[in-house]
């Protein structure tokens, strides 16, 4: 009777197992998570990326790779600096996801400017909050080293196309879009300010230790 109770006990064990494997499975799994504004619209959070993207698709149309560069990196926008162009492998594994079919949790870990396209439908044909979004090329900068000197553009023209076409020479006139590392609206506070405060509070601290000495002086 006790085996048989142990025994029962076992297959109830991996029954529940089963069952809620598909359940862990489905929490696991990423959701696409809205984009929310930032800089008063003129920015916009992806959380799932967690990158911020400037709301001008279009920063300073058609140039070639350095330039674009150049205005991506000089770009500050109410007081945010640190601005970049898309990656295109995020994760270093020298593949270039095109996003269109894949999962989100492929995608996150790779190519932004498909991510955008493939995932969230963002393109020319539908801008979402973005404005001047062309159905054009768009530079992207790779972690990882494909067919140098040349480097991939992506195509932003419908959501669901496959959007990778072939490398380009650096020279011609592509698009550019500037992309934050994280999110704008967490804004780390500067050294010199931490230092200030720390300044004042020294100078608050030695104020009273002088005052507490002169008032026993006079008793």
């Amino acid at each position: 009777m006790k085996r048989t109770n142990k025994t029962q006990h076992i297959a109830a064990r991996c029954l529940s197992i089963l069952t809620l494997t598909p359940l862990v499975s489905a929490l696991n799994a990423a959701t696409l998570l809205p984009l929310e504004s930032r800089l008063n619209g003129q920015a916009y959070y992806d959380p799932n990326l967690d990158i911020t993207w400037y709301s001008n698709a279009d920063l300073i149309g058609e140039s070639d790779l350095a330039a674009a560069s150049v205005a991506v990196n000089n770009l500050v926008v109410d007081g945010i600096s640190g601005w970049r162009l898309p990656i295109t492998d995020r994760n270093r594994d020298g593949i270039a996801e095109d996003c269109k079919g894949k999962t989100i949790d492929t995608c996150t870990l790779d190519n932004e400017l498909s991510f955008m396209l493939n995932i969230r439908g963002i393109a020319a044909t539908s801008p979402g909050p973005f404005t001047n979004l062309r159905a054009d090329w768009y530079w992207s900068v790779s972690n990882a080293v494909f067919n140098p000197p040349r480097v991939y553009a992506w195509l932003m023209n419908s959501a669901g196309q496959s959007g990778f076409g072939d490398a380009h020479p650096d020279n011609i006139g592509l698009r550019s879009w500037a992309v934050h590392t994280g999110d704008v609206a967490v804004v780390p506070v500067p050294a010199a300010i931490w230092l200030f405060g720390s300044g004042l509070l020294a100078l608050a601290g030695s104020a009273r230790r002088r005052t507490r000495r002169l008032n026993r002086v006079s008793d």
